[in-house]
């Protein structure tokens, strides 16, 4: 996952871009990946920057993943990314 910050004249609010190449299936498959991923995303959007846009890069180990683990799989990675990269709101 990468962040870029946005200059402060922009409209806030966390903006995600999702990459899923043709390496991790067909159409199909990729869209269901691209879903999965949004979701777990969603699901963690409020703990991030709103002046950010983020975006996922998916890998080929991510497909099975998801198959074996499901969802869960997926946002417990975001998480992982979010907690490791420093990215989370800080709550003073």
């Amino acid at each position: 996952m990468y962040a870029f910050a946005r200059p402060e004249t922009e409209p806030g609010g966390v903006r995600l871009g999702v990459s899923v190449g043709r390496k991790l299936g067909g159409a199909v498959e990729r869209n269901r990946l691209k879903r999965t991923l949004r979701e777990a995303f969603r699901e963690l959007a409020g703990r991030l920057p709103d002046d950010h846009d983020f975006v996922i890069v998916a890998r080929p180990d991510l497909a099975g993943l998801i198959e074996r683990d499901g969802a869960e799989a997926a946002r417990a990675c975001l998480e992982e990314v979010i907690r490791d990269g420093g990215l989370g709101r800080r709550i003073v």
